[in-house]
């Protein structure tokens, strides 16, 4: 046997074994609607003022941030509260940029929020959609 032939053998050999390891670990986590679904969250006032001021924060423009519409919660199995929603702020022309999806998670007994995702490119909205999905949490 030659030595490129025994390389593409041992190299099929281990791809199969990696397949075979990736079917097991899918088996023993089961389907993913086994899954415990997030429970829609009503944020407190004091939250949502937390959510505005961490959106802020991550800005370049914390002033210009308008959030006209609601934010969406919810809490997942180990009780950690996720938060979804849009903020329309000016981008670095000085003209408002639109509606922009962002994601984050409140820390500190639900009083600091932290933004997980804010962009603005079409990738990173779509990305940032389906975070929140993932988490129980449709945007419209």
């Amino acid at each position: 046997m030659t030595r490129r032939a025994y390389v593409r053998a041992v190299g099929q050999e281990a791809g199969m074994r990696f397949q075979g390891s990736v079917l097991a670990g899918l088996l023993l986590l089961g389907p993913a609607s086994a899954q415990e679904a997030a429970q829609p969250t009503k944020l407190t006032p004091k939250q949502i003022e937390a959510v505005k001021k961490g959106v802020r924060q991550s800005l370049r423009d914390p002033d210009s941030a308008r959030f006209d519409r609601p934010f969406i919660a919810a809490r997942d199995s180990a009780g950690i509260l996720k938060v979804c929603g849009f903020v329309n702020a000016k981008n670095t022309y000085g003209g408002y940029a639109g509606d922009t999806a962002f994601v984050g998670t409140m820390f500190k007994n639900n009083t600091i929020f932290l933004p997980n995702s804010i962009t603005g490119s079409d990738s990173g909205q779509y990305a940032t959609r389906a975070v929140c999905a993932k988490e129980g949490i449709v945007l419209d």
